[in-house]
């Protein structure tokens, strides 16, 4: 992880529910303008144990795409994560079809992790913040200007 200098605050919110993307019928729903204006990073996350749940990031990518490409959205860093990496026997979705998936869609990065299992969850954060701050540095750069004349004489 990149470390931050110690004046760095770094806001961070987190969205979604176990549900996240289906109304209280169950039945699948468009991504709000409002849920993602404004955001830096959008997480996809899908059930490794759930191939329906995996077919459904097209879904939420189309959405996605359109706010990128309607500017409601500013080229967002954008992360696949496949959870319940634990339930390795009722594994559905294989490491390389994420990936392939992930590299087909432009996602700088995959992780697996399980919450269960405590196993790699802050990786997506780190590769967040990794990736918002390299991001910072390029729009920001420091520059340094060398003296056309410098002065004989210094004080300390």
């Amino acid at each position: 992880m990149t470390e931050l200098d110690k004046y760095t605050v770094v806001k961070v919110i987190v969205m979604g529910s176990a549900r996240c993307g289906h109304d209280k019928d169950g039945k699948r729903k468009r991504w709000e303008h409002e849920q993602s204006n404004g955001s830096k990073a959008i997480i996809f996350a899908f059930d490794l144990a759930d191939r329906e749940s995996f077919k459904r990031l097209d879904y939420w990518m189309e959405d996605i795409k359109n706010q990128i490409n309607l500017n409601l959205v500013e080229d967002p860093i954008l992360i696949l994560v496949g959870t319940k990496c634990d339930l390795k026997f009722k594994r559905q979705v294989t490491q390389d079809e994420a990936a392939e998936w992930a590299k087909t869609n432009n996602i700088s990065s995959y992780h697996e992790t399980s919450a269960k299992e405590n196993i790699c969850i802050e990786d997506p954060f780190n590769s967040i913040l990794d990736q918002l701050y390299l991001k910072k540095s390029k729009s920001n750069p420091v520059t340094l200007i060398k003296e056309n004349n410098p002065s004989i004489w210094s004080c300390c």
